[in-house]
């Protein structure tokens, strides 16, 4: 490989760049790679002959290693200045402000692209997760924990697919906390589309990051590969509804991996959605049924204060203390409460007139977080 001299940091930010854009090219590969040829300098100026007995490649990585094309520095200091004029940037493993917390996993991204305001630091984080086929349970607990432990100025980390994760960060962006999104394609790639609004939010007020390169389409093994970095970039992971099968369970092994607590809220006995959670403090998660539960294990002390029933009269408080997250009919709320159906229609009207509940279906209410 011959003794090559030591080149500016930008030089070895722009190896960096071209190594990590390969397409297809993961984490392992790139360690793999760098315990054959100890350096990214060497990686990016090997030879077809120093690669031939290279066995763990794929061919179409083995291209790119090669292709005289893609090494071309100027194209890559062009490409690097078109990505910054789309306010994407790119952030190596030698770089003073690549996080710690990617330091510390044990199969790291060796580079990854944001955008939005750099992550911050110092301050205590939650990866919120959950189902995507998520019921209103699922979506309300997410929402209102998130938005909760934002206000307490914790980073709500997630990875803005559709259910739980949408609305763990929209509990974060209403509160005016800092959110996370860790993205299974590129950063300037929103996926689901019915998170465009959402997407576009936590490019304002938060972070979007993502270990593939801009133009990456999101592929279903792409999206147990970043579970690992959305544990990660968290202190801990709270789930908040997940099958049995969930891909949130993922996320939790990766925390559990890398020595990180683990959450999760309790559901219905019977339903298939919150199994997954069931499992998990079954396995010895930490069973959470408050905010506090976790804001106690971050060190924040206080307690949350909830006034939602201030300034309801008798009916109403009855009527609105038979709800929760999980919708229940007007007939149903109207036995708990031991009302005539007129009198808890009146009440539900006001109710949800001041904002105190929302109905999910013809006649079928759920309180509301915020």
């Amino acid at each position: 490989m011959g003794n090559f001299k030591i080149q500016t940091v930008s030089d070895r930010k722009l190896y960096w760049l071209w190594l990590c854009s390969i397409p297809g090219i993961s984490s392992g590969t790139i360690g793999k790679l760098l315990g054959y040829f100890k350096d990214v300098e060497n990686i990016f100026k090997v030879t077809e002959k120093e690669l031939a007995p290279v066995t763990f490649l794929k061919d179409t990585t083995r291209k790119y290693l090669l292709d005289p094309i893609y090494k071309d520095k100027e194209k890559l200091k062009t490409y690097s200045e078109h990505l910054a004029g789309k306010g994407i940037h790119f952030l190596c493993t030698e770089d003073p402000m690549y996080p710690e917390r990617f330091r510390m996993m044990p199969d790291p991204p060796y580079g990854f692209f944001y955008t939005g305001s750099f992550p911050k630091t110092g301050q205590p984080s939650l990866a919120v997760v959950g189902a995507r086929k998520a019921t209103t349970y699922g979506i309300a607990g997410a929402e209102y924990f998130s938005g909760i432990l934002s206000r307490y100025g914790v980073t709500i980390v997630s990875g803005l697919a559709a259910g739980v994760d949408g609305a763990a960060h929209r509990g974060a962006i209403r509160q005016k906390g800092y959110t996370l999104a860790v993205l299974g394609c590129g950063v300037d790639t929103c996926y689901p589309r019915e998170n465009f609004t959402l997407y576009m939010e936590i490019k304002e007020q938060g972070t979007l990051i993502s270990e593939y390169a801009p133009g990456t389409k999101p592929a279903p093994w792409r999206f147990p590969m970043r579970n690992r970095l959305i544990a990660g970039l968290a202190d801990g992971v709270f789930v908040t509804e997940a099958g049995e099968k969930s891909g949130a369970l993922i996320t939790a092994d990766a925390a559990l991996d890398q020595g990180k607590n683990v959450y999760a809220l309790p559901g219905a006995f019977n339903s298939p959605q919150s199994c997954g959670c069931h499992q998990l403090i079954q396995s010895g998660a930490k069973l959470v049924y408050r905010p506090e539960d976790i804001l106690e294990d971050f060190g924040i002390v206080g307690k949350v204060c909830e006034k939602a029933k201030d300034g309801l009269d008798n009916s109403e408080e009855v009527v609105y203390a038979n709800l929760c997250l999980y919708p229940r009919s007007l007939q149903e709320i109207a036995m708990r409460c031991g009302l005539s159906v007129r009198e808890v229609s009146a009440a539900l009207t006001r109710l949800e007139l001041e904002g105190k509940i929302v109905q999910t279906g013809s006649n079928y209410y759920v309180i509301r977080m915020f």
